[in-house]
């Protein structure tokens, strides 16, 4: 048994959990009882014993757990999710979801979609050749495009999404890449993957994947971007 199935029996054992939720690189979230749910995160000490792996459990209200699932885009998600999206008055073509189909056939990209009741939640992607030289050159993948629905949003289904991101890439790489925008719609997530434990990559900002040099003007836009990385896996 490896560290991370002595967590989770841990977890299912202590909680009397009749169902797990959602299992990641470093998280999980079981079914407690009826109501609830118990979702731990935990972390390997200095000295990787199992025994040693501790985590801190919060209760979430089972309304937000139950029914999520977590799973690859499929053929028919695209006209749905560019509908919902449309609702909210984003412009997200469902022309971008046709290509992210093709780009994981091709094994490019891999992109999960969050369902709740049967009705979409949100998505991410991971990109597995980043064009982002801080990233390509290192062979980091990159998580991409992570968007939830307003309806969703201040429920955890953001970090759930990386949750199941960071579980892909961990299976190919120690270390994930993620990019931020720097204006104020970015706040939220500026926040999150500072809390999550991105840190940034050390190579300055960009605009349009090209490095901004000193002193230099741009437009903050949607393409002036922050670049951060997380260890996944111990060194």
């Amino acid at each position: 048994m490896n560290a991370f199935s002595e967590v989770a029996f841990a977890v299912v054992k202590v909680y009397k959990a009749t169902q797990i939720l959602v299992a990641g690189s470093n998280v999980i979230t079981v079914k407690v009882g009826d109501r609830h749910s118990a979702s731990g995160r935990f972390r390997r000490s200095p000295k990787l014993f199992a025994t040693e792996i501790c985590f801190d459990i919060q209760y979430l209200p089972m309304a937000d757990t139950e029914t999520i699932q977590i799973r690859l885009l499929e053929e028919g998600d695209p006209p749905s999710i560019a509908a919902a999206f449309a609702n909210m008055g984003w412009n997200k073509p469902e022309k971008q979801y046709r290509r992210y189909l093709d780009e994981q056939a091709a094994g490019i990209r891999t992109c999960f979609v969050a369902i709740v009741e049967g009705q979409l939640a949100g998505y991410v992607t991971v990109n597995w050749r980043p064009t982002y030289a801080g990233f390509a050159d290192l062979n980091i993948p990159e998580i991409q495009d992570l968007n939830v629905l307003t309806t969703y949003r201040r429920k955890d289904f953001a970090s759930r999404l990386l949750d199941r991101a960071e579980a892909e890439v961990a299976q190919r790489s120690s270390v994930v890449g993620i990019g931020v925008g720097l204006h104020p719609g970015y706040n939220a997530a500026q926040r999150l993957y500072v809390k999550r434990g991105h840190v940034p990559d050390g190579r300055g900002i960009t605009h349009q994947n090209r490095f901004v040099e000193e002193g230099e003007s741009v437009a903050l836009d949607d393409d002036l971007v922050l670049h951060f990385t997380k260890r996944l896996l111990p060194e």
